[in-house]
């Protein structure tokens, strides 16, 4: 009997050895189905809690407890903040002042909102599932940059996949703020032509198409890129920019015909007291002889404007001279003629190109004078030294210069200098006496400044 009852007991054991795994199989392939849409039902929960911001999930323990564990401390908070949320950022999305596209990682728009609406002239319902590139012209800058976006995230995702066996062993839980599921994406901003639709265009062309800043964004959740697009019509301010670039142009175009190039972009860049010693100059003062007694016999406008064509063509001239020798002109004092060599850019050769300059300007007067109406005569004096020059006037610029080197260039201009000669200092003709030939007057009395070494040029 003990045998007979042993040996059931084995049979009993082989065959529930046999039938439980069975059984224990079957009911798992039974509840697989179940099981994947209750998983997949969580994963989609997961994802929709994960569009949050993270101050709300901060603020919500019931939130964290789920993505953390997968488990709902209690649902009924975890829905009433999603819903809180979801109605906040649809509000926000709606009433924007920009265009708000949201589109996936292959271009496909998924939410567009009312003022999206009102720039493209198009509704909601005609743009969801449509390609985000038919909105634009030159929309090829945008999906470069997505596909370097997808890029990176396939390149980061490899990297991740093959350093995870090793970081697994011995990794402590991470805090919730070092949340490593949600990562948001660095934007870029492209000026992007933008495309009206056809229903709210007219034949004016320039109507079919506006200029837009595309702001553009994205964020990785749950493995999937999400991009958001703020547009904004920005047709009127780059007009307005146009404008203003324009009229900077012109300004900074009369700015530099009053003031020397260089000192005027000092004066554009934000200094507001220009005012620099150079101590080696020429300055040359050139007066041309007759012309107050010609302005004080002019009794028609006629001979007024005889008069000033006149001077505007000699000054003219001289101005085409400096600009040829690299020399800096300061002003017209009357009939005079101020113009410094090696101010506001110092050169070792300012004496030898003073007198060139001056040499030159006699030439001309001699060619003006064989068909002039009014035959004209001019003194010129040169002297070297040192001046301080810079800018003075608020309304209007002015670069000037002052010392006494410059009292001095306009006294050799004076009673001492024959007509039609250049009359120099003694300063002067040791820069140039190896090069050009002079006629030594000896010492003379200038007014003002005593007796004085002067030299005239002897061509």
């Amino acid at each position: 009997m003990q045998g007979a009852a042993s040996s059931w007991r084995s049979v009993a054991g082989a065959l529930l050895g046999v039938v439980l795994p069975l059984v224990v199989i079957s009911g798992m392939l039974f509840l697989r189905p179940i099981m994947l849409v209750v998983a997949k039902e969580s994963q989609r929960t997961k994802k929709m809690l994960l569009l949050l911001p993270l101050e709300v999930i901060d603020k919500v323990p019931a939130i964290q407890d789920y993505l953390l564990s997968g488990q709902a401390a209690n649902q009924n908070k975890i829905e009433a903040a999603l819903k809180e949320t979801e109605e906040r950022t649809r509000s926000l999305l709606y009433t924007a002042a920009d265009g708000v596209i949201e589109f996936d990682e292959g271009g496909i728009i998924t939410e567009w909102n009312k003022m999206a609406a009102e720039l493209f002239g198009r509704e909601k319902n005609q743009m969801l599932g449509a390609p985000i590139y038919q909105l634009f012209t030159d929309g090829q800058p945008l999906e470069v940059w997505m596909k370097q976006v997808k890029h990176n995230k396939r390149s980061k995702g490899v990297n991740q996949d093959q350093n995870v066996a090793g970081k697994r062993k011995g990794r402590r839980k991470k805090k919730v703020d070092d949340r490593n599921w949600r990562e948001d994406g660095a934007g870029k901003s492209f000026e992007l032509t933008c495309v009206r639709s056809a229903a709210i265009m007219d034949d004016t062309a320039d109507t079919n198409m506006f200029a837009g800043m595309v702001s553009v964004s994205y964020i990785t959740i749950a493995g999937e890129l999400l991009f958001s697009a703020f547009v904004r019509d920005i047709s009127l301010e780059k007009q307005r920019k146009a404008l203003l670039m324009q009229e900077k142009q012109e300004s900074d175009h009369i700015l530099h015909n009053i003031l020397p190039d260089k000192i005027a972009q000092r004066l554009t860049s934000g200094e507001e007291l220009v005012a620099d010693r150079y101590e080696n100059t020429t300055i040359i003062y050139l007066d041309i002889l007759g012309v107050p007694e010609l302005a004080s016999k002019v009794a028609y406008a006629s001979e007024s404007e005889r008069l000033v064509t006149l001077l505007n063509s000699i000054i003219n001239e001289f101005d085409d001279i400096a600009m040829k020798y690299k020399l800096e002109k300061i002003k017209t004092i009357n009939s005079s003629y101020l113009i410094i060599s090696g101010v506001p850019q110092g050169r070792f050769d300012h004496a030898d190109a003073a007198i060139k300059f001056a040499i030159e300007c006699l030439a001309y007067i001699v060619v003006f004078n064989q068909t002039a109406p009014i035959p004209i005569k001019v003194k010129i004096g040169i002297n070297t030294g040192e001046v301080v020059a810079g800018v003075i006037g608020v309304k209007k610029f002015a670069f000037d210069i002052w010392g006494d080197s410059v009292n001095v260039a306009c006294r050799l201009a004076g009673p001492t200098c024959p007509p039609n000669r250049i009359q120099v200092s003694r300063s002067t003709y040791e820069h140039l006496f190896d090069k050009y030939t002079f006629e030594e007057r000896g010492e003379m009395q200038v007014k003002g400044k005593g007796t004085m070494q002067l030299y005239l040029y002897a061509p």
